[in-house]
């Protein structure tokens, strides 16, 4: 399926021509028409402070494994002025027999110099030996020469008596293809490695051996996926890079709008929160309204395709492929982002946390690449296709806090999606729990023993300007609250003293609140399960910040008695 949409974009889009791939080159070489080399001119452009190499159309380099497999116009200093110093020789030859096998019959002036360029041996003193190379004659490039083009597609193309089998992509018969092409993804060691390969026997189809072709993929199909991947990879609109991985996106039928509103919304930036709500909230009510207007001129119906790639060393890794429809993938994000939504810290520019932020909260040091390997595609997955999020997720979080990290907004809002999305909570006491912002009605224990934590941890400040019970207890507390509220009961009593008379009766009047939400036959029970450590977490947060919310009341209280 995934070789079949790939093969489809490249007939919708379009893409290099039969034969032609956009190609990196180094240095290019100056001819006179005699054949005598000039120059050689560095081709790389200034980009800021980085150096970019120069892309040209150049005609395909087939995979180059072992031995000798000369490339067209395009190609290393072995290969162009023999210069290995053991099969730099072999190497000139037989790419001197290709270009004389496509060329000799050309009537252009920069064919007939190239064709002497392979008849000469001297080797520039400024030559590197590495990069690669490509001809100039007169001041134009041989791979833009009509003529030079034509033979190519000719060469690349002629009839051919190799045999023909069923591609199992196409169904058309065609010449399967040896060896796939190579995709450029992010983070392969080699730069380019092929989505398809056998490197070992333990991976081949029954009756065949690592020396027949990887898979049953003819060579049209195989040059149009390939293409259609390393296009994809190039345009900013087409994918995103999450930790280790990379999410590869584009809509079925050139559409192109819907993969600008995919890219917004899969990853939303700071500085464009309010078009990104706008752009959910207007998308959103127009398939509520199951209305075929277009939001954005966006269809929803337009069939969508999202893949994720991770590298490896033969070859890479696709962690998971969705098709479905436009419109149900943004259904499935808008869900997400609703079971996100919680109470701001106001520590956090961004109104959609984006994935990134995600897994980076996962972290000691809040780094995204230090998540765990498979946690970026477990978490994509469960957004764009409503699935459960990864147990992972939510364990590395309360993991986190428990071990004294910040209980921020990305933390809890993760919790929060999870207890929704994963537990699909449906009773009352359950979903009184969830809610955006803090709930004082609510009769859930955890919850409410959350909440308990974070009065007590605000009285503790009040009195002292400072609290330490955070660090030393929210891990207990959170897991075992027998063994410690009893302490910090007591503790409280002392803290409630130092402050103002105003203070000390709020505090008590909603420790009161509180407590009496809670069981009377054991308030505090021997252990919370994880599931409940997420709600007591909940809890703790949503009364944190309604302090903060609301912190004008405590002086209005203070002036009143």
């Amino acid at each position: 399926m995934i070789l079949q949409a790939l093969v489809q974009r490249y007939d919708d889009i379009g893409g290099a021509p039969f034969g032609w791939k956009m190609r990196p080159c180094d240095f290019a070489i100056r001819l006179d028409e005699q054949g005598n080399v000039l120059k050689i001119t560095p081709l790389e452009i200034t980009e800021g402070k980085k150096k970019i190499r120069k892309e040209f159309l150049l005609p395909e380099d087939p995979v180059r494994s072992s031995g000798i497999k000369p490339f067209f116009l395009c190609d290393n200093a072995k290969y162009f002025f023999g210069v290995d110093p053991k099969k730099g020789e072999e190497a000139k030859a037989a790419t001197a027999k290709l270009y004389k096998e496509i060329l000799e019959q050309i009537d252009s002036s920069a064919a007939k110099a190239i064709l002497l360029f392979f008849n000469k041996s001297v080797i520039p003193e400024d030559l590197s030996p590495t990069g690669s190379f490509v001809f100039m004659v007169n001041g134009r490039y041989a791979h833009e020469d009509p003529k030079i083009r034509e033979a190519w597609d000719y060469y690349y193309n002629k009839p051919t008596t190799q045999k023909q089998e069923m591609c199992l992509v196409t169904g058309q018969n065609d010449i399967i293809e040896e060896q796939q092409g190579k995709i450029t993804l992010r983070g392969v060691s080699a730069g380019a490695v092929p989505l398809i390969s056998i490197n070992a026997d333990s991976f081949t189809s029954y009756g065949k051996t690592t020396k027949d072709p990887a898979a049953q993929i003819g060579k049209k199909a195989t040059f149009k996926y390939v293409t259609a991947l390393n296009d994809l990879l190039k345009s900013k609109n087409n994918h995103k890079y999450l930790a280790g991985d990379t999410i590869v996106y584009w809509a079925k039928g050139h559409g192109e709008q819907e993969e600008k509103v995919f890219n917004l919304l899969a990853d939303p930036p700071s500085d464009d929160y309010e078009i990104t709500e706008t752009t959910i909230k207007n998308v959103m009510e127009a398939i509520a309204r199951q209305n075929n207007i277009d939001i954005d001129k966006c269809d929803f119906k337009r069939e969508f395709y999202v893949l994720c790639l991770s590298p490896n060393a033969g070859r890479m890794s696709v962690r998971f492929f969705w098709r479905s429809s436009f419109g149900d993938i943004i259904k499935n994000i808008n869900a997400h982002y609703k079971n996100m939504e919680i109470v701001s810290d106001n520590r956090n520019k961004y109104r959609f946390i984006p994935p990134w932020q995600i897994l980076a909260a996962t972290t000691v040091k809040e780094k995204t690449d230090d998540a765990a390997p498979l946690l970026s595609g477990q978490l994509m997955q469960a957004i764009i296709t409503g699935r459960d999020y990864p147990l992972t997720l939510y364990n590395a979080m309360l993991n986190r806090i428990r071990a004294g990290a910040d209980i921020n907004r990305v933390r809890v809002s993760v919790i929060k999606a999870a207890l929704i999305k994963n537990k699909n909570l449906n009773n009352k006491n359950e979903t009184e729990v969830i809610t955006v912002a803090l709930n004082p009605n609510s009769t859930n224990i955890p919850y409410n023993l959350g909440r308990l934590f974070s009065v007590l941890e605000r009285l503790q400040e009040q009195a002292n300007d400072s609290s330490g019970i955070r660090a030393s207890y929210f891990a207990s507390a959170s897991a075992n609250p027998s063994t410690v509220f009893p302490t910090l009961l007591k503790l409280s009593v002392h803290h409630a003293k130092k402050v103002t008379i105003g203070t000390c009766i709020k505090f008590e009047k909603l420790k009161s609140e509180i407590l009496s939400n809670l069981d009377d036959e054991n308030p505090f029970p021997n252990t919370l399960n994880m599931e409940e450590q997420g709600k007591f977490i909940i809890g703790y947060y949503h009364q944190r910040q309604d302090f903060f919310t609301n912190k004008d009341n405590l002086k209005e209280n203070e002036e009143d008695v």
